[in-house]
C-alpha cells in the first residue's frame, strides 16, 4: 500500500510539472522552485516566473508540524508534503497551500494557525486545512475526521458558519479521500491543462 501511495504521489507531481503553469511574481515563488532556475541571476520584481514541484526531504519539518497540530497527517498527504516542495497552486477543485519551509502567506505551516477564530475551531474538531477552493474564496478545504482505519475525506467547509457561529458545516465533499483526489487528478480529467 505504501509503495502504491508513493507511486501515485510521484505521478501527481510529474503530471503537475508537465502541465502548462500560470506564471507568478517572483515574490510568490521561492527561488529554488522557479523554473528554469537562474541561480544568481535575479529576476526583476515585475517579471513573471514559471515554477515547478521539486523533491525535498521535509520529514523532520513535517514531524515538527504534526507535533504542533497534535496529530499526524494522513499517509497519502504526508507522503506528498514530506517529500516535495511546492508553492501554492490551483489544481482540480482546490488551491493547495504551499509547502516550502519559507514564511509565505499561503504556506501550509502558516495557514494551519493563521485565522484566530477559524484555525482553532478546525483543529479542535480534527479538521486539517490543506487549501481553499480558490483564492480569494475563504472556505477551508480540509481533510475531515474519520473512523480509525479509514482515510479522511477531502471536504470544503463554510467559513462564515465557522467565523460567525463556530460551527462546522460542509459545503461539499471534494473526494472520499486524498488518495481518491489524487487518482481523479492523475487518472481522470480533474486536472486542467493549465495549473497555477
Amino acid at each position: 500500500m505504501a509503495g502504491d501511495i508513493t507511486a501515485l504521489v510521484d505521478q501527481f507531481v510529474q503530471k503537475v510539472n508537465a502541465r502548462k503553469h500560470i506564471e507568478r511574481f517572483p515574490e510568490d515563488i521561492p527561488e529554488f522552485l522557479r523554473f528554469p532556475y537562474r541561480g544568481e541571476e535575479a529576476l526583476d520584481k515585475n517579471e513573471w516566473t514559471d515554477w515547478q514541484i521539486i523533491a525535498v526531504d521535509h520529514t523532520v519539518r513535517i514531524r515538527e508540524l504534526e507535533t504542533r497540530i497534535g496529530r499526524s497527517f494522513p499517509k497519502p498527504f504526508r507522503d506528498l508534503i514530506a517529500r516535495y516542495s511546492f508553492a501554492e497552486f490551483d489544481c482540480g477543485p482546490l488551491t493547495f497551500y504551499s509547502n516550502t519551509g519559507h514564511d509565505l502567506v499561503y504556506e501550509l505551516s502558516v495557514r494551519l494557525f493563521h485565522d484566530p477564530i477559524m484555525s482553532p475551531v478546525l483543529l479542535e474538531a480534527d479538521y486539517i486545512q490543506i487549501g481553499q477552493p480558490f483564492i480569494p474564496n475563504y472556505d477551508p478545504v480540509c481533510l475531515a475526521p474519520s473512523e480509525p482505519g479509514q482515510e479522511r475525506a477531502v471536504v470544503q467547509l463554510d467559513h462564515e458558519m465557522i467565523l460567525q457561529h463556530r460551527q462546522i458545516e460542509r459545503v461539499s465533499i471534494l473526494a472520499p479521500s486524498f488518495t481518491d483526489l489524487l487518482n481523479q487528478l492523475v487518472h481522470g480529467d480533474a486536472m486542467a491543462d493549465e495549473v497555477g
